[in-house]
């Protein structure tokens, strides 16, 4: 573990020192953090300072699609704040971190580009660097790009090379995963599953499109080598609604599907790949619906309410998820409708089939009202840690905060 400024210190215990959860050997056995339940390192730290600004519009003084990237000895958090149409400008910022998420540095703008969104690329294997899925503008045209994050810290912003297809939606977050091997984007358009395979810089493109009628949106996971697609098509003007479900293996060929598969329709419903399948999550009116899906999209349990009864917002803007490749388990981060009673924070992990097995939920943070809100989480695991950075709301024109906060003594 780290002191601030990267050292260790010597182990000098005072009498009857209790293990305490902060990354030390407090009592000076030879183990850090032993014994302790999971919670928060402290309060949550504010970023942003009020600093950033894309123009005079309502959404200029906000900063959205918050994330953590490794970078040199610490971590570069970032963010884009809203533009105004034909006054663009750099809106790209971010602010490096110690190890501990000290900030080390003051805000500053990380890119001449205009981004309009940006949104990590998952993956359950090391990557030589962060890859952030984003929409550019370039004079009066959006087109597809890449926010990359260097091991180093360097920060670039590039055109995609190749484009999906034509009828796909504008939005792109969210469609492409890292298999370890190859980029593997899709998109759901023109009642097919459009995808494309590419090495990580975007070269050596592969182009694949398989028949879905109806087909205008989806999810991909990522786990153990293989891609998990789910479809959703509407036909009969919006009387028939169906599930479709394609396997491909890391290399973006496909292995099995698309075949329409009989599950819930829920057309903002999460997809996480396991070890023992793909967990499918339904957010409807009510409590959120878990079911466990296999390798090739068979259902192997019945919908069912998780014990809390939880309820996912319709859309993942309040919630994340990402896999631990080491030991399989589900990282969850969530917090429910603003217009719940009970709305606080949730940091849980998962086992495989969906089970909580460690958790922690308590206030999301410690200033105004306005401030208590979890939106666009970005969560990353750093040894027994769980680093989170999410952005809060404001008023109109109002310049909304940045938080990032460290949670530890994962068992």
């Amino acid at each position: 573990m780290w002191c601030e400024d990267g050292v260790f210190p010597p182990c000098v215990p005072l009498p009857g020192s209790p293990e305490t959860c902060n990354g030390l050997d407090d009592d000076c056995d030879g183990l850090v953090d032993e014994g302790l339940g999971f919670g928060p390192l402290g309060p949550p730290r504010e970023l942003r300072e009020g600093v950033g600004s894309g123009g005079s519009c309502t959404s200029c003084n906000w900063a959205w699609d918050t994330a953590l990237a490794p970078a040199a000895d610490g971590w570069l958090a970032l963010w884009r704040v809203g533009i105004s149409g034909g006054h663009e400008v750099p809106n790209l910022y971010g602010r490096p971190l110690s190890r501990t998420l000290e900030p080390t540095g003051p805000v500053r703008v990380l890119a001449t580009d205009v981004v309009l969104d940006m949104h990590v690329v998952p993956s359950d294997v090391p990557a030589p660097d962060t890859l952030l899925e984003s929409r550019l503008r370039v004079g009066r045209t959006d087109v597809a790009g890449w926010v990359r994050v260097s091991a180093d810290g360097a920060v670039g912003v590039e055109r995609r090379t190749f484009e999906l297809h034509d009828d796909c939606r504008a939005a792109l977050s969210g469609e492409t995963v890292w298999t370890g091997e190859r980029l593997v984007s899709v998109c759901w358009a023109a009642d097919a599953i459009h995808v494309v395979s590419s090495r990580r810089d975007g070269t050596d493109a592969r182009r694949n499109a398989y028949a879905v009628p109806g087909a205008y949106g989806g999810n991909v996971a990522a786990w153990g080598g293989y891609v998990g697609v789910r479809a959703f098509a509407v036909l009969d003007g919006g009387a028939t609604r169906s599930v479709a479900f394609l396997l491909l293996d890391a290399a973006g060929e496909r292995l099995a599907g698309p075949r329409e598969v009989r599950v819930p329709y829920a057309s903002w419903a999460r997809l996480i790949g396991t070890a023992a399948g793909w967990l499918h999550w339904l957010p409807v009116h009510g409590p959120t619906l878990q079911l466990l899906l296999s390798r090739e999209g068979d259902p192997l349990t019945e919908p069912a309410e998780f014990p809390d009864l939880r309820r996912l917002g319709d859309n993942p803007l309040e919630d994340f998820q990402s896999v631990d490749s080491p030991t399989g388990r589900v990282l969850s981060v969530w917090q429910s409708p603003s217009d719940e009673p009970d709305s606080d924070l949730h940091v849980e992990f998962l086992d495989e089939r969906g089970t909580v097995v460690q958790s922690w939920h308590g206030a999301v943070g410690d200033g105004e009202e306005l401030d208590a809100y979890l939106v666009d989480p970005h969560a990353v695991l750093d040894g027994d840690r769980v680093l989170l950075i999410w952005h809060g709301l404001a008023e109109d024109r109002g310049a909304n905060s940045v938080f990032v906060r460290s949670f530890g003594c994962i068992d």
